[in-house]
């Protein structure tokens, strides 16, 4: 039995409502995964990633200006990978290059999560830091969603490599979301909750 770590499992489940329709290319993204049966929507999906092993159909180094003409595609996906790209602002910046006038983009970045490295992991970016680099880039309709449940599910996720077994992992991951919904129900402050110990951020925008 596998069990996803609490940030991909929450991850997924927002993933799962966006809806999505055209031509969309997935920055980084490959065949292999899983969110992509969960998208909604009709459209058709061009993987761009620059290692032939991710089962991607256009070769692409995210650290440079895109090999793609301008207004391109009706929406991008880039998930869990704008931490790996140092050249971050291009990767944002050229999204919006390539995406139509009107078009969706779907950015998806981890928080509190242990250094992966992909081939290198270079950034942790807050929720003011994303909406301010969208805005920046001209993106408009930014919105910043926090992923999480609260303080108990961000200390299963720091914990989950250290969890061995998979029946383990599952029963600490579910009671530490439990318990962290009966808080947000009894404890008015934000101190607890997911906008404090968010496990990353879904980021959606129009160009």
């Amino acid at each position: 039995m596998m069990v996803r770590s609490p940030w991909r499992t929450l991850l997924y489940d927002a993933l799962a409502q966006v809806e999505l329709s055209g031509e969309v290319i997935d920055l980084g993204g490959s065949r292999k995964s899983e969110y992509i049966h969960n998208l909604k929507g009709q459209h058709s999906l061009t993987m761009a990633n620059l290692e032939a092993e991710a089962a991607g159909d256009m070769k692409l180094d995210l650290e440079k200006p895109f090999a793609i003409t301008n207004d391109k595609y009706d929406a991008v996906l880039c998930i869990n990978v704008l931490e790996h790209i140092y050249n971050y602002q291009n990767v944002i910046s050229e999204t919006r290059r390539i995406l139509k006038s009107g078009g969706k983009a779907v950015f998806a970045v981890p928080f509190l999560v242990q250094v992966h490295p992909s081939p290198n992991d270079h950034w942790r970016f807050t929720g003011d830091t994303l909406e301010r680099l969208f805005k920046n880039a001209g993106f408009s309709e930014v919105k910043v969603e926090p992923i999480g449940e609260g303080v108990l599910t961000a200390t299963a996720q720091i914990k989950f490599n250290l969890l061995h077994f998979s029946l383990v992992r599952l029963v600490v991951i579910k009671c530490a979301n439990f318990v962290d919904r009966i808080f947000s129900g009894l404890i008015k402050s934000k101190m607890y909750s997911r906008d404090y110990y968010p496990l990353g951020y879904v980021v959606t925008a129009r160009k």
